[in-house]
């Protein structure tokens, strides 16, 4: 009996095939050309599990292997992971904080010398110009006490409103002088907006060495250390908290008071009474966080996405940052794909004669309109991959796959079998599915001859 492979054995089984499969074909460079329904005698992969369970808990909607031998994913809520092959696990991908406050109804959420004020980039300097050049580079927390935002950074603090001088946190009465905080240094600032463990709000929260302890900025008074297994007692939100946090909350709630921790690009949440959960934290930075249609592709520091809503994102090592979509795209959905060659296309989807394909020109910093579908294309685009300039392919609707020749009649590539799903190396090789079967197919583009079938083990 045939058997069908589920979406999970899929994802999981192309995960080895694209990390462990397509370099080898990617270091194996051109070769010379054969005749037409010849097979090519090459060596046969082998396949190896890869976990598929996220750091959001979500399920694994789309995955791809970077040209650098990174592996992304992205899961069915449209946040990016990155696979650690030392931890076997996947990881958020995308810039955490370096703290975030809350005052009046704003939300600060600080990245470098960048400050998303309910959403909006701005620049530290922007705003407050008048605060010494320290607290405008990075800072170590910030949180809101008495209608005024404190910025802390290096064993000191400062209002933002200005007129005042840093006060060094080891001049606070009763600062602590054990070894964790005699230097004032502290790890993450958090705020008590109503009364907890040891702490008569309101109160800024600081945190040292599995410590924390009570300021009043204002008063320059301290309390006394305590665990912060004291504050948070919920062992799998206290896990979270001793892993790195970049603000913690709490706040009144039902009953009680609820706690809301900021770490890396997540925002969890746990209401008095309540079940823990998590969020990503698109909400505090949408341009520098996106929710991806598709897992994202190219290399660590040329990375590229796409949203739902057509809009491409590009990721330099350290931020996403939009990239103007063609004005003909807006209100259509895309695909995207790169090659090994930083090569970066865009396609329509789901329309048939008159598809625009767009190159980006990193020279320019514009698109480029390549082709435009032409009039005798039967059935709408679904998919673009990319292995380089010269290996750009198209997959439809109807599932068959046909290879990009600008100014010409479009190639269908031979596979033997419908695609669902093409993936394009930069020596003409196409990976597919068909969606059916336990099956990956390898079409070898030189050879013409139909996709060899390599049994993934689904079950």
């Amino acid at each position: 009996m045939s058997k069908s492979m589920s979406r999970r054995d899929f994802l999981k089984s192309t995960a080895a095939l694209m990390a462990a499969l397509s370099l080898s074909s990617w270091a194996r460079g051109a070769k010379p050309a054969h005749a037409a329904n010849r097979t090519l005698d090459l060596p046969q992969p082998s396949l190896q599990e890869t976990p598929s369970t996220l750091a959001t808990g979500a399920l694994m909607a789309d995955i791809a292997a970077g040209w650098d031998g990174t592996l992304w994913s992205v899961d069915t809520d449209g946040v990016p992971h990155l696979f650690d092959p030392l931890e076997q696990s996947w990881h958020t991908f995308g810039a955490g904080f370096d703290a975030v406050a809350w005052l009046d109804g704003t939300t600060y959420a600080f990245q470098g010398e960048s400050v998303l004020v309910n959403g909006v980039l701005e620049s530290s300097a922007g705003l407050w110009p008048a605060l010494p050049a320290s607290f405008l580079l990075q800072v170590d927390g910030a949180a809101a006490f008495a209608g005024e935002l404190y910025l802390f950074q290096g064993g000191r603090y400062v209002a933002v409103a200005g007129g005042s001088a840093p006060v060094a946190l080891t001049s606070v009465a009763g600062w602590p002088t054990t070894a964790a905080w005699a230097d004032g240094v502290v790890d993450a600032v958090g705020v008590a907006e109503v009364a907890t463990t040891g702490v008569a709000a309101p109160a800024i929260l600081l945190f040292r060495g599995g410590e924390y302890v009570a300021l009043d900025p204002v008063a320059k008074t301290v309390s006394a250390p305590q665990p912060i297994a004291a504050l948070v007692t919920d062992p799998a939100l206290l896990a979270v908290v001793n892993a790195g946090l970049s603000s913690l909350r709490v706040t009144a709630g039902t009953g009680g008071a609820d706690l809301t921790v900021v770490q890396d690009a997540r925002i969890w949440t746990l209401p008095a009474g309540g079940a823990l959960g998590s969020t990503y934290a698109d909400a505090l930075a949408p341009t520098r966080l996106p929710r991806l249609a598709r897992a994202p592709e190219g290399r660590l520091g040329a990375l590229w996405g796409v949203t739902a809503d057509a809009q491409v994102y590009t990721h330099d090592g350290a931020q996403w940052s939009p990239v103007a979509t063609p004005s003909e795209l807006t209100g259509s959905t895309v695909s995207l794909s790169v090659g090994a060659d930083g090569t970066v296309v865009v396609v329509q989807t789901g329309v048939g004669p008159g598809a625009r394909i767009y190159q980006y020109d990193g020279a320019a910093a514009a698109w480029a309109l390549l082709d435009t579908v032409a009039f005798y294309w039967q059935s709408p685009v679904a998919q673009v991959a990319v292995g380089n300039a010269d290996q750009i392919w198209l997959r439809n609707a109807d599932q068959t796959v046909w290879q990009v020749m600008p100014g010409e009649q479009y190639p269908q590539a031979n596979l033997g079998v419908g695609a669902t799903h093409v993936t394009a190396n930069a020596d003409g090789t196409l990976w597919h599915v068909d969606g059916q079967s336990a099956n990956v197919y390898r079409y070898i583009s030189e050879a013409q001859s139909p996709s060899q079938a390599i049994d993934a083990g689904g079950n």
